[in-house]
């Protein structure tokens, strides 16, 4: 049996986080897993109840709670309740002695990478935070961490999951847990680093931002393969449009608090909100790509480059391309579960389609036409990203689970999706 010891610490004078609800819902899913694992909590930890719990229990797992402070440290209480900050040296110095136990360190608090690596030097496992982590997406890790482990899947495993597990319920952080390898890890197993493929994006209202083609080839190359055999590909993508909204709101607030401010920050609060709320609907979709049935589409990076032009477009209008020429095409499901869209396509789509297909009437070869009838481009760079963020749209919409809300097996099927004019 692993034991599994839990501090938490929340001192008078830091913001209040949610750690009851965190440790509650990792007891929880350590439930079935009883004979695994012995829970051990200690609250309000200071330095001499972390020593005590440790020289007790010599634990398996420890996973931290609370606040961190970059290089300054993480933040237990004093006597008196307030913050006492443990640097990253003390941490490793602290931890090398207790190393012939300790598999895994958790340090479930902001900024706290600092502490990760140094820990690492002597701990075979060690999860930091590389920047802010809001209390949703540290509950969504601790509780997919530990659910993976309560079902018998090694640490490695455990992480991937639930870095996806923050992507999945359409939170930004799923790029903030970072694991450190630790260097006996390393002698002992001849590897370095483990961690997933890390896809950056940028999206604006043109499309995806591309830097470095070759490179963004390449690591979509690898998020790809990863998928294909099993591993962890995880999507950051950045709207800039909000970026550019979060940037005027912190301007305003170190202006003065004047009628006219106030007014304008509750206008770009409002845009910010309906931009968030289509960023969870990104994040959602950009795991979709790389699941079966769908990925088996993307024979090459340029097809799914194509896809992500077409989702970055849609994710700020859905009609971005309508005028007076372009003409509506509905993208629909008939079966259980029936859902629609509606793409634009213009004069130049028009042409390619009826090359496509041999017939100079378009209109007719609209009629009962299957979504594999649309032009390579056409389908890669508008069809398929519309059906992708309708799934995810509809998800962030209904505030439900993904697996809850659809069978994928069947709504990522393109076989199952029809085109037919609008």
């Amino acid at each position: 049996m692993k034991t599994i010891l839990i501090l938490a610490a929340n001192p008078k004078n830091t913001s209040r986080l949610r750690l009851d609800q965190e440790v509650r819902e990792i007891d929880n899913g350590l439930q079935r897993a009883r004979r695994q694992f012995f829970l051990k909590q200690v609250w309000a930890v200071r330095r001499t109840d972390f020593r005590r719990a440790m020289l007790d229990l010599k634990p398996n797992i420890v996973h931290f709670c609370g606040h961190g402070s970059g290089k300054e440290g993480i933040a237990f209480e004093d006597e008196n309740g307030l913050a006492k900050f443990m640097s990253a040296e003390a941490l490793s110095g602290f931890f090398e002695l207790f190393a012939d136990a300790v598999e895994c360190v958790v340090l479930n608090a902001c900024y706290s990478e600092v502490q990760a690596k140094a820990i690492a030097e002597h701990i075979p496992h060690v999860i930091g935070m590389n920047k802010a982590i809001g209390d949703t997406a540290a509950i969504e890790f601790s509780v997919a961490f530990y659910d993976a482990l309560g079902a018998g899947e090694s640490i490695e495993f455990a992480y991937k999951l639930a870095c996806n597990a923050i992507q999945l319920a359409g939170l930004p952080e799923g790029l903030t847990p970072v694991l450190e390898s630790g260097k006996r890890l390393t002698s002992e197993q001849g590897r370095t680093n483990i961690g997933a493929v890390v896809v950056n994006l940028l999206f604006n209202k043109d499309g995806l931002v591309i830097k470095d083609e070759r490179e963004l080839k390449a690591v979509l190359s690898e998020a790809l393969f990863a998928a294909e055999n099993q591993s962890s590909a995880i999507f950051d993508v950045m709207l800039e449009p909000l970026e550019v909204i979060k940037r005027h709101i912190n301007s305003i607030e170190s202006e003065e608090a004047s009628p006219e401010n106030r007014i304008t920050k509750v206008n770009l609060q409002r845009q910010a909100r309906i931009l968030e709320t289509k960023h969870k609907a990104v994040t959602l979709a950009l795991s979709l790509f790389l699941l079966l049935p769908l990925r088996h589409h993307f024979v090459s990076s340029e097809e799914l480059i194509e896809s992500l032009h077409g989702l970055a477009r849609l994710s700020f209008d859905f009609q971005c391309d309508e005028s007076a020429s372009s003409l509506s095409l509905a993208i629909f499901r008939k079966d259980d579960p029936k859902l629609s869209t509606v793409i634009w396509i213009d004069e130049t789509e028009q042409e390619q389609i009826k090359d496509h297909s041999g017939s100079d009437n378009v209109f007719a070869t609209l009629i009962g036409c299957d979504l594999f009838d649309l032009p390579r481009k056409t389908r890669f760079g508008k069809a398929i990203p519309a059906i992708i963020f309708t799934i995810a749209w509809e998800t962030i919409k209904t505030d439900q689970d993904i697996h809850n809300l659809f069978d994928l097996s069947k709504v990522l099927n393109l076989y199952s999706w029809s085109v037919g004019l609008h």
